[in-house]
Parts: structure tokens; C-alpha cells; sequence
């Protein structure tokens, strides 16, 4: 099969790289999805975007996030404003997200008959994955037999007690 298009994983940031809050008002969110590739937009652009244009903070409420177009409209609108055709992929309602206070890591389950990836590993409607800091959640179509992936967001932290555990633990 052929491999999957888009940027190399290992042009993200290493898992153990250091991150700080956002900003002061999404100091509560310890964990944010922040978007490190957009398809049509260059790494320049994606950089020069407001944080809060290109990021989507998961509050510790123990409830799901829910992630789609419905709930986070504008967030992909101006992600794909130069590639429109892929917006139709990302589902109203695409996936959960869930953080609860104190957990190391984030809880992903599809809602979209669409996969969502992680790592480029598909997880189909019904699945649930757990995701730490740095793994990629992303959406992809399928093109020539394969996934183009044209959304990646980072899974990051800003809590120091998981950025100390991966740390020691050598970022693995």
C-alpha cells in the first residue's frame, strides 16, 4: 500500500518538548489540541495565526468535547480557507474528546462514520484511543488508495506534573 502523504511525523516537536499555557484565560486548560499542519497553508502562515485561531483547549470537566464542524466551525473554516474541498470530510460531530482533573492523558472516541487518526493510525466509529503529549490526532480523505492527512493537531500539555513524568521517563 502506499504510505500516507503529508508531512513526516518526525518534522513535529519531540514529545517532551516544554509547553506553556496559551494565555491567561485558557490557564485551566492543561491540555489543547494545537494544529501543526493545514493543508494550503505553509508552516510561516500556520506560526503567524493567533494561538487561539490554530489551538482548542480541553477543560478538565470530566464531560466530552465534543469535535466538528458544529462546534468548531470557525477553527476549521480558517484552517482550510485554501482548501475548501476538505471540509466536507471533518464531521459535525467527528469525535469526543475527555480530560479529567489529573489524568496523563487525553481520551479520543470517533463519533463520524469518517476515521480520525492518530499517529496515522485510523480509529473507526465507536473506537476510543488515549492520547499523551505530542501524539498527532488528525483527519485525512482518501486519495489514489491512500489517506492524505490535511488537518494535524499536536496534543499538548502545560501541566508540569506530565511534562516532569515525560522528562524523566526520557519522553517516551
Amino acid at each position: 500500500a502506499d504510505a500516507p502523504e503529508g508531512p513526516p511525523l518526525a518534522a513535529t516537536l519531540p514529545k517532551s518538548a516544554p509547553v506553556a499555557p496559551l494565555s491567561q484565560a485558557s490557564a485551566a486548560a492543561r491540555w489543547y489540541l494545537m494544529c501543526i499542519h493545514a493543508e494550503g497553508r505553509t508552516s510561516d502562515e500556520l506560526s503567524a495565526m493567533p494561538l487561539a485561531a490554530r489551538s482548542i483547549n480541553l477543560l478538565d470537566s470530566g464531560q466530552p468535547l465534543a469535535l466538528g464542524r458544529a462546534h468548531q466551525a470557525e477553527f476549521f473554516e480558517n484552517l482550510l480557507s485554501s482548501a475548501p474541498s476538505c471540509l466536507p470530510l471533518i464531521s459535525r460531530t467527528h469525535a469526543e474528546l475527555l480530560t479529567k482533573p489529573g489524568a496523563h492523558r487525553v481520551t479520543v472516541v470517533n463519533s463520524s462514520p469518517n476515521p480520525i487518526f492518530v499517529d496515522r493510525e485510523p480509529v473507526q466509529r465507536g473506537e476510543r484511543r488515549e492520547l499523551t503529549q505530542g501524539q498527532i490526532l488528525s483527519f485525512a480523505r482518501l486519495q489514489n488508495n491512500a489517506y492524505f492527512h490535511f488537518i494535524w493537531l499536536q496534543v499538548r500539555t502545560s501541566d508540569p506534573a506530565v511534562l516532569a513524568q515525560l522528562a524523566s521517563a526520557g519522553g517516551s
